[in-house]
């Protein structure tokens, strides 16, 4: 459903493959809130292994505009088609953008970070967040602390996105 004309609203877009980041880049030269969902992922060229961020939805950009700019972003060559559904544009609800941008978030932290044993850590999410402790035990999506902030050693399992290096 369009929304008013001084409302913006996040709008999906399809794209020409292999396209995202260059539009995404190009619309937010024009002063557009561009989103383009990336994840850093590790990826095998000839010779070396190489962290390059590839696209999580490959062929969508959201895009949070009025309905006029809507209209001009579908005049970009590399855009195909808005996204309909019930033949009109379809809108994302900010808190699913947002929701979006939390995964990702977490999933770059993933990425990033591979706690070693014996390693101190801090828990950034969940229940036990604000913790830290000594890595036991890496799993390949958790990891075993030992929190000793009690003086007594207390081991949980942790999901590995839910922890950060502590800082000295």
């Amino acid at each position: 459903m369009p929304t008013p004309s001084s409302e913006k609203a996040w709008f999906c877009f399809y794209t020409r493959p292999r396209h995202e980041k260059k539009i995404k880049d190009r619309l937010e030269e024009q002063g557009l809130e561009i989103f383009c969902p990336l994840m850093k992922t590790k990826v095998k060229w000839s010779d070396r292994w190489k962290k390059v961020y590839k696209p999580v939805i490959p062929g969508y950009i959201f895009a949070h505009v009025l309905e006029e700019q809507r209209l001009i972003i579908l005049k970009d060559p590399s855009i195909l088609n808005a996204v309909f559904w019930n033949k009109k544009p379809v809108i994302v609800r900010p808190e699913e953008i947002e929701a979006m941008k939390y995964v990702l978030l977490l999933g770059e932290r993933m990425v990033d970070q591979t706690p070693e044993k014996g390693s101190r850590v801090k828990i950034v999410n969940g229940s036990m967040a604000g913790n830290t402790g000594i890595v036991m035990r890496v799993s390949k999506n958790a990891v075993t602390i030992r929190i000793d902030s009690i003086q007594v050693d207390f081991v949980v399992n942790v999901p590995i996105q839910h922890i950060t290096a502590e800082q000295s």
